[in-house]
């Protein structure tokens, strides 16, 4: 009901506000701290203030963000919403497992800045606390003789309840396991030698399981028969604090943990406080270094030594949900790899039963070690407990309706990423084999305390035979029981493939619009933005003569497209998309700046928002968490060999939140040699950031035929800030003469999918000119 009402019809993190407008309305909405954007600085407020006094939402609602916590009715449980009913939803029945009589407290404080007062917010404070002085409530009042909806009844309720099993031995799951079988022996234990440091790996053998179970929330049901095809191997270990700074260097976070005088860090402690992104990150160094060695508890110290008379294809990465849970299941049906009785825990997991808290003035607080613990029958460390697991698999709490019966991967796409294994900090029912978590792939905990976090990771290595991704080498060319990581002919030459750009037969994809339309004269510069099952496609579009407007159209499969019936968004051109979390985000240039515009669907739109001057073609990437590279041009008309001409050139800005953007005063590549294919102009930069780094296509002018056209090149960066063209001519030249795009280019995007690049690209038959007077196309085409 508090939410209800603090929203009051809204869907922004504010009722008054989004994350780009707070700044603008807070001190007309709501009575928190606040910053000022110029100086850094911050006001706390002293006192509450008298009620009443700011603007109320849209319900007439005053003081629902800030001035005090307010108390609401339900019991505390961070992970309650995941059986939370439809309708008139009260809270857990009971309070949660810690006993201590926790309420929740919503809306934020006077003495609290702006991330506590969002109507989503949720703090948890017991019922007899007096421990702070900003707490308060307000009252509902119920009205006799209302009855509400009925009660909403799941529709598939039946359905979760009827178990999807073919059984063990059934032909489908004996096919399965048979069409996958690799071809020899492999040794049961792996070694991964990064300096100094090893990571040990256990093979996980094939076979097939019950995954999900009855005892848990919806998510785990219906309880399904799943197949792992082949074997994997798993770390016996979730990545240490060492592993971590040895493969990425000193981390900061745990800089600041070592000043502090609990026991929060060292070599063989889980590393914490790790988003999705953080994994990957880690995976990547890990691919790079990883020299990797083999034994067998099978055999004697003679035989130490894989086979080697079969390659085989090895992929590093986090393990699928169903391989997790075939892991830490390690044979077993229980909810737990030891038996259903979650007394003896503290045996194989650290949690929140066995958990040291801190005792200030000391301040003792304290992380794990890795392995202190009894394994499960697979020899895995910590599955229980410890630290929450990542897994690769976006989240679908319904996706067990319908997953693959062999070696499921999750949805194609979502919002959310799933974690394994419940915490140090967390209750056995987290912990049981089948228990779901998820989180946004951006979050890196559970929200413990700002500095006591519990989000980790868990590596595997995936096989085959095929050679795909890398091989083992000859043992006897290489020091005893050493294998080693080295390119094959598999091995993805991204600088290659990105050279080898082919034009789709039936261009062009998409056509200037019917007679009448606001783009029936001309397309232009465009962008299209990859969504994992949907294209957006945004461009310039002009009717003949006429100032350019930006509208879009959606395909699937990036060849057939559907203009949204909507059109135009609005007046502008030149726009570039991303997506951040779960926000659109457009950027595109005018008369004024460089504009930023926000959308939740990709259709609807905020107003522009400022946010840099002087650009044109800009594309934006977002190269870490806080951190992104914006490339575009900048030019004009100069003087050049006693004429007047316009050039351009490409330049690169920083940013740590894609708003605030600091421009780099040089251009980031220089211009072609006289008499070369882009002596004249650069412009439209498309850059991607990729396993082996940056890499950028532009377009480059020049003389081609007694005219000026513009063709495409491509570069390469280490760091997404120096560059160096990867060759001499372009990667894309103009259609032969007589075709659509025989003239000049105009604009491209590129993006990276299932191991080629698909590119798009404006064109027309005639030389550069005025763009509301040319017919300009798109086309499309991938890499070979």
């Amino acid at each position: 009901q508090w939410e209800y009402a603090c929203r009051s019809g809204t869907t922004t993190p504010w009722s008054f506000a989004d994350f780009e407008t707070y700044e603008r309305f807070v001190r007309d909405y709501a009575f928190v701290s606040t910053q000022n954007p110029k100086t850094k600085k911050w006001t706390n407020n002293p006192r509450p203030s008298r009620v009443g006094i700011r603007k109320p939402n849209a319900f007439g609602l005053y003081d629902m963000h800030g001035n005090v916590w307010e108390y609401v009715a339900d019991y505390w449980h961070r992970l309650s919403y995941k059986e939370s009913p439809l309708n008139d939803p009260t809270g857990p029945a009971v309070q949660s497992e810690k006993g201590d009589l926790r309420r929740i407290i919503r809306g934020g404080s006077y003495d609290w800045a702006r991330w506590g007062s969002q109507s989503i917010y949720r703090m948890r404070i017991t019922q007899r606390s007096t421990q702070h002085p900003h707490q308060g409530f307000r009252v509902a009042m119920r009205i006799k003789g209302i009855k509400g909806a009925p009660p909403a009844v799941d529709p598939d309720a039946a359905r979760r309840q009827k178990a999807r099993d073919p059984g063990a031995n059934s032909a489908v799951v004996r096919a399965a396991l048979k069409k996958s079988e690799l071809k020899r022996q492999l040794p049961s234990e792996l070694t991964i030698n990064i300096g100094n440091h090893k990571m040990e790996f256990v093979l996980i053998p094939a076979g097939s399981f019950l995954m999900g179970s009855e005892k848990g929330p919806r998510d785990e049901r219906p309880i399904h028969r799943v197949v792992i095809s082949k074997p994997f191997y798993m770390a016996k270990y979730v990545v240490t604090q060492s592993l971590w700074e040895r493969l990425l260097g000193k981390d900061k976070r745990l800089a600041e943990l070592r000043t502090w005088q609990g026991d929060m860090t060292g070599p063989a402690k889980a590393m914490n406080g790790l988003t999705w992104h953080d994994c990957q990150r880690f995976i990547a160094a890990l691919k790079k270094e990883a020299r990797i060695g083999s034994r067998s508890r099978e055999t004697s110290d003679d035989d130490r030594k894989p086979p080697n008379s079969h390659e085989f294809g090895y992929e590093f990465s986090l393990p699928t949900e169903a391989q997790w849970e075939y892991a830490c299941r390690a044979g077993g049906t229980t909810e737990f790899s030891f038996g259903d009785d979650p007394s003896v825990i503290g045996e194989y997991a650290q949690f929140a039963g066995n958990m040291r808290w801190g005792n200030p003035p000391r301040n003792d607080y304290w992380f794990h070690d890795v392995g202190l613990k009894k394994s499960n029958k697979f020899g895995l460390y910590d599955m229980h407990g410890g630290v929450w697991e990542w897994c690769a698999d976006w989240y679908d709490e319904d996706y067990y309706f319908d997953s693959p019966l062999a070696d499921p991967k999750g949805p194609e796409s979502g919002r959310f990423r799933v974690l394994r294994g419940g915490s140090w900090f967390r209750y056995p029912k987290y912990a049981r084999s089948a228990y779901r978590r998820f989180c946004h792939p951006n979050i890196n905990s559970g929200g413990v305390t700002a500095y006591l976090e519990d989000f980790g990771c868990r590596v595997v290595i995936n096989l085959d035979d095929t050679n795909k991704v890398g091989r083992i080498s000859n043992p006897s060319k290489k020091k005893k029981d050493e294998l080693e990581t080295r390119p094959t002919r598999r091995e993805v030459n991204y600088t290659k493939l990105a050279r080898g750009l082919v034009r789709y037969s039936k261009n062009p994809v998409i056509e200037v619009g019917k007679k009448g339309q606001w783009n029936d004269q001309t397309l232009g510069c465009f962008t299209v933005l990859d969504d994992g099952d949907t294209f957006y496609f945004y461009s310039g579009g002009a009717r003949f003569g006429k100032g350019k407007n930006v509208g879009m159209a959606t395909s699937k499969d990036g060849v057939n497209w559907t203009y949204f019936d909507k059109n135009p968004l609005f007046a502008g051109a030149m726009p570039y998309a991303i997506k951040v979390g779960d926000t659109f985000r457009l950027y595109h240039p005018t008369g004024g700046g460089l504009q930023l515009r926000t959308s939740k669907d990709g259709f609807r739109w905020s107003q522009p928002k400022k946010v840099m001057s002087g650009c044109m073609d800009p594309c934006v990437v977002q190269v870490a968490e806080n951190k992104y590279h914006m490339y575009f041009c900048d030019g004009g008309r100069i003087k050049k060999d006693g004429k007047q001409v316009w050039q351009f050139k490409n330049y690169v800005a920083t940013s740590g939140d894609g708003i605030t953007w600091k421009r780099q005063p040089k251009p980031v590549l220089p211009l072609g040699a006289k008499g070369t294919w882009d002596e004249a102009s650069h412009a439209g930069p498309c850059v991607l950031k990729l396993p082996d780094g940056f890499h950028m296509w532009y377009l480059g002018s020049g003389p081609m035929n007694d005219k000026i056209a513009w063709r495409i090149g491509h570069a390469t960066s280490p760091d997404g800030v120096n560059w160096t063209k990867s060759a001499k001519e372009p990667v894309l030249d103009v259609g032969k003469p007589g075709a659509w795009d025989q003239g000049t280019f105009m604009s491209f995007d590129i993006i990276y999918r299932d191991g080629k690049f698909l590119f798009w690209y404006a064109a027309a038959p005639t030389g550069h000119g005025d763009e509301t007077k040319m017919r300009i196309q798109i086309g499309h085409g991938t890499s070979k």
